[in-house]
């Protein structure tokens, strides 16, 4: 079993229908056997100091004994054409506010045009493109890069049309940084071709891995959902030692 998940979601106010609160979250999480839980707020250009001081506050009262809880920051890589300040630019106004900043790179609908989301061969480069602007920023934790959310590509074409020469050297670039890697199960299922030799790329590298899923539901936290209790199997083969699981703080 996987026994941690840093990218919970709490509902940020009572209107977000389908959204746990922090404690939901939390009961929901401790019910499933986890000893780490990492609630994030997301980092937009309109976010100030009160969403971090509120998720705090949330992380606090649901504390327990077995189970340590953490917060975190979740941004979004913006296009590159997105007019300043970005997400990117706000980081080292709120880092000293959470115990870890997140940067998610993988998000295609962020990269849609009029057109529509973008292709394989074009998201291959995107996608690439955006974790090198991420790692730029030197974050504690890159989300699940390159497997696409909001949109689908096929796994056998996404890794025909890569470049995994410059990936792994982003990925080195980013260990020898200190970052870690989110692994999410739902994605490790969904694009199995590219995430097997994607994260023994990360631990040849010397890398450590994290575990999230980016749920809000408190009904499939623990990784309950099909294709991410399929993940999680998956992920439970690649035998990882206890150095190679990230935590906040950079302790193994």
């Amino acid at each position: 079993m996987l026994s941690q998940d840093i990218h919970l979601r709490p509902a940020a106010g009572a209107d977000q229908a389908g959204h746990g609160s922090a404690a939901e979250l939390a009961s929901a999480a401790w019910r499933a056997g986890l000893q780490l839980m990492g609630l994030v707020s997301p980092l937009e250009r309109t976010t100030g100091p009160a969403a971090f001081r509120r998720l705090r506050g949330e992380a606090e009262s649901c504390s327990m004994q077995e189970m340590d809880v953490v917060i975190g920051m979740e941004v979004r890589v913006d296009p590159i054409d997105a007019p300043p300040p970005t997400a990117l630019d706000r980081i080292p106004q709120f880092a000293g506010m959470v115990d870890y900043t997140m940067i998610l790179t993988n998000d295609a609908s962020e990269h849609g045009t009029s057109r529509g989301l973008p292709r394989t061969d074009d998201w291959a480069v995107e996608a690439l493109n955006a974790l090198e602007r991420a790692i730029a920023q030197r974050p504690d934790l890159l989300g699940h890069p390159v497997a696409p959310m909001g949109a689908q590509h096929e796994d056998r074409e996404l890794c025909k049309v890569l470049d995994w020469a410059r990936l792994q050297s982003l990925i080195e670039r980013a260990v020898a940084l200190g970052i870690g890697i989110e692994a999410n199960p739902s994605l490790v299922y969904a694009y199995e071709r590219f995430a097997e030799p994607f994260f023994e790329m990360v631990r040849n590298a010397g890398g450590r891995i994290a575990f999230g899923s980016g749920t809000s539901d408190p009904e499939v936290v623990g990784y309950r959902g099909e294709s991410a209790r399929r993940g999680a199997a998956r992920i439970q083969l690649w035998q990882l030692s206890p150095r190679e699981i990230w935590r906040p703080g950079g302790k193994a």
